[in-house]
Formats: structure tokens, C-alpha cells, sequence
């Protein structure tokens, strides 16, 4: 059951869509901090699913986001540019136009090898997006995801149905 991934009871749980190299980062224990250019609506401690994007397209595995801190552009960088795993010119980029931005501060991270407390047989295997709601069917559409196609962007909460 979702809830019981990674051992932490809650009623929902963040689903992190992440380029590869940063997913293997998360897992490897090297990307300890996630910027994002919006901050997700979450109580911490939360667990977060780690969705590798194109070509991989697979649940990866799991990490806890144990802080939220949305700061400047220049406090981020300092506080936590060297534990992103992103250059500075790949920083500026992606909050280009911005002021603020938010950093998750990441723990714990558990990879599915094998399958071990992964909440699909389908984990560690490449999965379109759209495959999530099968493969997680308490997936209800919180206002990041294009709920008619199942579309992901950055974020998203899976809540879990009563």
C-alpha cells in the first residue's frame, strides 16, 4: 500500500519528476537539496517518489523531504548550490525571471532494486507518465498535473483516497 512506503504513515505523498542524472544523484546520496521554482504544499517530514523522466521513465525509488525553504535566488545558491548537483549556469537558467525560488532539503534515500518497497511491480521499469495512474491508482490530480492527460510537470501530491 502507498502509505507504508518507506515506512512513514501519512495521507499523501509528493511525486519529485526529475531528469535522470539527478534522480541517480538523489539515490547515490550526492543531491542532498531539490530547487524548485514553486514550493509544493506538503507537511514535513514527507515522503517523496522519484519519477525519472525521458528516456529512463520509471519510479526509481524514494528519499524524505525533511525541510522547505523558499528564499531568495542568492540565499539559495549559497545555502545550497553545492548540494543541488547543478552548476550555476544551469541555476541561473532554470529560475530565470524569477526573484525567489524554494529548496527541499532530501534524506533518506531508498532505491527500488529489486522491487523491495516499491509500491508497483512496474518500478525500476520504463513507464510513460500516463502510466502512473495505473500503477498508482489513489493518484488523484492536484492542480500541477493536466488531470484529463495525466500529463506531469515538475511536482505533484498523490492523495490518497479514503
Amino acid at each position: 500500500m502507498l502509505e507504508e512506503v518507506g515506512g512513514l504513515d501519512q495521507d499523501r505523498m509528493l511525486v519529485l519528476s526529475l531528469k535522470p542524472r539527478f534522480a541517480e544523484a538523489i539515490l547515490a546520496g550526492v543531491k542532498t537539496v531539490e530547487l524548485r521554482r514553486t514550493a509544493p504544499k506538503i507537511d514535513v517530514p514527507t515522503r517523496a517518489l522519484l519519477y525519472a523522466t525521458t528516456p529512463v521513465r520509471a519510479l526509481l525509488g524514494t528519499c524524505v523531504v525533511t525541510s522547505v525553504q523558499t528564499a531568495s535566488l542568492a540565499v539559495l545558491w549559497r545555502e545550497h548550490g553545492l548540494r543541488s548537483a547543478l552548476a550555476y549556469r544551469e541555476f541561473q537558467r532554470y529560475f530565470k525571471g524569477l526573484k525567489i525560488g524554494t529548496a527541499l532539503t532530501l534524506a533518506q534515500p531508498q532505491s527500488f532494486n529489486g522491487g523491495e518497497g516499491c509500491p508497483s511491480k512496474t518500478c525500476g521499469r520504463s513507464q510513460g507518465v500516463s502510466a502512473l495512474h495505473r500503477v498508482l491508482p489513489t493518484l488523484i490530480p492536484t492542480p500541477a498535473i493536466d488531470s484529463y492527460k495525466w500529463r506531469l510537470k515538475s511536482t505533484f501530491v498523490i492523495w490518497l483516497r479514503p
